[in-house]
């Protein structure tokens, strides 16, 4: 049995600039943390006991003879990409929902191509299995998102990733010192209660590009002004709550589908809280807000939240004989 463990992501800044649309014509760039909270894939052969040649066990539970009948669309086109034949057993189970605004599709796709190489005695660079998997997503299932996520999945670690005009990936990790340690310790994670499809709201910002370009470059700009702050001895947590705030703003001209009104109020009533700033996660429409909290007071018992580190690994292979 292969187990592959795939780390979720968050991004601070720059979300937006890693979709092909901008970062072809001017070139993108992120700042985003892989996490401690996981999509887990497991892969193993299955016996013809059980009377079909695949058993996908996800929210359902999927017993098929032909790859074409498999619904989960992820597990069809890597099984074709990957051009694997033989009778299998798929499964995965996560740490936190997905449709929650922290990368889970992309984690799940890196984690099964990871599995599913591991499977076929091939070994891939972490560029490369980053790489394939949004192949998968973007050409193959016509998902409309970035480029970011897959990186992170794939790398771990806390990173600047830019995305080059002529399709090229830098990865360049951030390394781990205190100051990092002690901003991850002023994070938190809250919950909205909403689960969002992400697919509609980035098809309006696609839609709506040529408006967007001036937001955009100014998300990307908010970028720079954090890697500054980084670069201090000591990070000014009230310094970038305020950069989150003001690229989390420039974030929300992009579609009118990003906030709805529940989402609205729901803010309102967070920024009542000790925070420096906060912004949602993913592409809107629900999911977790990332807040970065005054003096480690502890929130409301209302509010549900998690607390993150950052996962500095990637996407790892577990082996059980």
């Amino acid at each position: 049995m292969i187990i592959s463990r795939t780390p979720l992501r968050v991004s601070f800044f720059g979300g937006g600039t890693d979709i092909d649309y901008y970062f072809k014509k001017k070139g993108g760039k992120v700042i985003s943390a892989a996490i401690n909270k996981y999509v887990y894939v497991i892969i193993k052969p299955h016996h013809k006991v059980f009377g079909k040649k695949y058993r996908v066990s996800y929210s359902k539970t999927e017993n098929v003879d032909n790859l074409s009948h498999i619904q989960n669309n992820i597990v069809k086109e890597c099984l074709k990409f990957t051009k694997i034949k033989s009778p299998l057993y798929i499964g995965t189970f996560a740490d936190i929902p997905d449709r929650s605004g922290l990368g889970s599709s992309s984690s799940f796709t890196v984690g099964l191509l990871n599995a599913l190489y591991y499977y076929m005695g091939k070994k891939v660079s972490k560029k490369q299995l980053a790489e394939d998997a949004y192949y998968i997503e973007t050409k193959l299932l016509k998902n409309p998102i970035g480029k970011q996520d897959q990186y992170a999945a794939s790398y771990g670690g806390f990173n600047s990733i830019e995305f080059k005009k002529n399709d090229q990936v830098k990865v360049k990790k951030i390394p781990k010192h205190k100051k990092i340690i002690n901003l991850f310790k002023s994070i938190l994670l809250v919950w909205t209660g909403l689960r969002r499809d992400n697919k509609n709201i980035l098809l309006s910002q696609k839609l709506n590009i040529n408006n967007n370009v001036k937001s955009l470059d100014e998300i990307k700009f908010y970028v720079g002004e954090f890697e500054k702050c980084l670069r201090k001895k000591e990070i000014n947590l009230e310094k970038v709550g305020k950069l989150l705030n003001k690229s989390w703003n420039a974030k929300m001209l992009l579609s009118k589908k990003i906030m709805n009104l529940s989402l609205k109020n729901f803010s309102k009533k967070l920024k009542k809280e000790h925070i420096h700033g906060s912004k949602l996660l993913g592409a809107g429409g629900g999911g977790f807000f990332l807040c970065i909290v005054k003096n480690l007071k502890p929130f409301p018992e209302n509010y549900l939240t998690i607390k993150i580190k950052v996962d500095q690994y990637g996407s790892k292979i577990f082996k059980i004989k």
